[in-house]
């Protein structure tokens, strides 16, 4: 393809219109299933489930209305396999709710065609000739970001390349669907399907604003715009880029009485739990969920641990078993602590990251000891970060902090209320470093964040939890 001229990006090849209703896509948003990513994104049978949720409320009630008014949503296809870009043609226009605009046959054309005629979600190949899809996703989201989700065929020789791409900004990674496997193309369109549902409206063609890589030492997620006015933060909480704030202690705290006179008090500890201070102060548990953005996000925040933390940290990021190693053996590259897969019987020790490894529930089986557990069956949530924070308020003994990183849905919102509850410190991610703001919006929004918090400034709560100083491991 010859250069374009200057300012004058190539119009990408014009796809025939093709009519067709949307079907029963508006209902989908009344099942009952709120949250802004699908059962389809992450159903027990499903594709990878970065993002892995239910559908309907994770969107504003206006934008919700403006999704369900649209007749059909755009998509780009980037794939240099011709074979593959008529089977995806083959699985997604038959649905009706989806407009194929343009082909690219490989990532430096996609580029290209995106800056022309932006299309609302990119599917996204990896292996390509002359520009692969890690560097076309990161042009992308630098030049015209846009919602990308990585397609590809084979996990074992690609598992660099997929975390590589959702570090560039990519959403999610499903697998390629082949007309011979009727449970992955179910699979497939049910992820493509929840995405699309789930798009905001386009506000703006202006990049987000995100944690800078001079700030971060990797590429930042990709934000979200706030509205006019910013974001709106709930009675009772507050969003603040200083550590130093005080804040409101949790509601009805179950243990602790209220402080003398009602006065807010600085509070960031659980409640007085039996036995000696110091056998507390050596029980700490950090949990961490995350959904659509996620890796990025994690990465962030693992590498400005120090090795020897004083705490158990478990993850619990919305992906689909085949994914789970390789997404634990990239955090690794990130982290000074070890990232392990967590195994059933595994037993928690500090200084140790454990990821959930299945497409069961991870969860606490007792005070110290990691299990799985497929119930609650019908949760769209696998692995469940809210399953995860329930077992862990019923068995852990010392103290915990409960954070919820970007993602699409709802999950974790009603885990880490209930510690809230408790009297542990919560944190949300906020909005402007979020890559989908989704589940850290349901948290703050039913009042189970004490705290809304930049992604960077999220470790050093980690580090005041963990009894650590300042900058330590920084």
């Amino acid at each position: 393809m010859s250069p374009p001229p200057p300012n004058h990006p190539p119009q990408p090849p014009q796809e025939p219109r093709r009519p067709g209703p949307l079907g029963n896509f508006g209902a989908a948003a009344s099942t009952g299933r709120g949250g802004a990513t699908g059962a389809g994104q992450g159903s027990a049978q499903g594709a990878g489930r970065i993002g892995a949720a239910p559908v309907g409320t994770g969107q504003t009630s206006t934008q919700s209305m403006q999704a369900a008014r649209r007749d059909r949503f755009t998509v780009g296809l980037v794939n240099d396999m011709s074979m593959a870009l008529v089977m995806l043609r083959r699985v997604l226009e038959p649905t009706g709710k989806f407009q194929i605009i343009w082909s690219a046959a490989d990532g430096r054309q996609a580029v290209e065609y995106c800056s022309a005629r932006r299309p609302d979600l990119v599917l996204m190949d990896l292996e390509m000739p002359v520009m692969d899809g890690v560097e076309a996703t990161r042009q992308i989201m630098q030049a015209c970001p846009c919602s990308i989700l990585i397609v590809t065929s084979s996990l074992d020789s690609r598992s660099d390349m997929i975390f590589q791409a959702l570090d560039a900004g990519a959403l999610d990674v499903v697998r390629t669907p082949r007309m011979d496997d009727e449970p992955g193309r179910a699979a497939f369109l049910m992820k493509v399907e929840t995405m699309a549902f789930l798009l905001p409206p386009k506000v703006s063609s202006t990049p987000a604003v995100a944690p800078t890589p001079a700030s971060t030492g990797i590429t930042a997620p990709p934000g979200r715009p706030l509205p006019a006015g910013g974001t709106v933060i709930p009675a009772g909480l507050k969003q603040t880029g200083s550590l130093r704030l005080n804040l409101r202690r949790p509601t009805a705290p179950v243990h602790l009485p209220p402080p003398a006179g009602g006065a807010p008090q600085v509070y960031f500890g659980p409640p007085p739990l039996p036995g000696s201070s110091k056998d507390r102060m050596a029980s700490r548990l950090v949990i961490i969920g995350a959904s659509a953005g996620g890796p990025a996000a994690l990465s962030v925040v693992l590498k400005r641990l120090p090795k020897d933390l004083p705490a158990c940290v478990v993850v619990i990021q919305h992906i689909s078993q085949e994914f789970s190693h390789g997404l634990a053996d990239w955090l690794q590259r990130y982290s000074y602590m070890q990232v392990k897969i967590a195994c059933e019987t595994s037993v928690m020790r500090p200084g140790i990251v454990w990821v959930a490894g299945s497409d069961d529930h991870l969860v606490m089986t007792s005070p110290s000891t990691l299990g799985y557990t497929p119930e609650p069956r019908s949760s769209p949530y696998r692995p469940s970060v809210d399953a995860f924070m329930n077992s862990a308020a019923r068995y852990w003994k010392g103290e915990i902090l409960g954070i919820i990183l970007t993602g699409m849905g709802r999950d974790g919102a009603v885990g880490l209320k209930g510690l809230r509850g408790l009297g542990y410190p919560t944190i949300a991610q906020d909005r402007s470093s979020s890559a989908v703001y989704g589940m850290p919006k349901a948290a703050a929004d039913m009042g189970a964040a004490a705290e809304v918090l930049p992604l960077t400034d999220i470790p050093m709560r980690i580090h005041e939890f963990s009894g650590l100083a300042g900058g330590r491991g920084m």
